[in-house]
């Protein structure tokens, strides 16, 4: 499997090329990398270790890994942009069988992966007959 495949558009004049250089070639060899990332609501940057699975690109563009390389738990989004230092590690990793970043991509809303929810949306007369049109979600209605 040609692992390099998976990015999900080509849309990557923006990111450093250092950052996905590196990415990418550690996506293709399935090694561990390592990243200088702030935490969640800090901008004090930590050190990562991560697995590297695939890249989602859109508005902003998203590394999709396994903190650790551990696969025993669900992969978590890493926007790019904020990567401040990365290396590419000796260290390999084997992602699950079956894994598709494609199919990731697919069940996500954005980024958000996360059990179906429903909910009811109200247009007024005016923008009913439009927004009955469009499909928010391949997988949604």
């Amino acid at each position: 499997r040609d692992w390099s495949s998976d990015v999900c558009s080509s849309d990557l004049q923006d990111l450093d090329s250092k950052v996905l250089t590196e990415v990418e070639a550690a996506i293709g060899s399935r090694r561990l990398i390592e990243i200088i990332y702030p935490k969640a609501g800090s901008k004090k940057p930590a050190r990562r270790t991560l697995g590297p699975l695939g890249l989602i690109i859109g508005r902003f563009h998203y590394l999709v890994a396994y903190e650790d390389g551990d696969v025993s738990i669900d992969p978590k989004t890493f926007r790019l942009d904020r990567v401040r230092k990365i290396t590419t590690l000796e260290k390999g990793f084997t992602p699950p069988s079956g894994y598709s970043i494609d199919d990731y991509a697919r069940r996500s809303f954005g980024i958000y992966d996360q059990e179906a929810v429903k909910v009811r949306w109200r247009f007024n007369r005016k923008t009913a007959e439009d927004a009955a049109q469009i499909q928010f979600h391949p997988l949604r209605l």
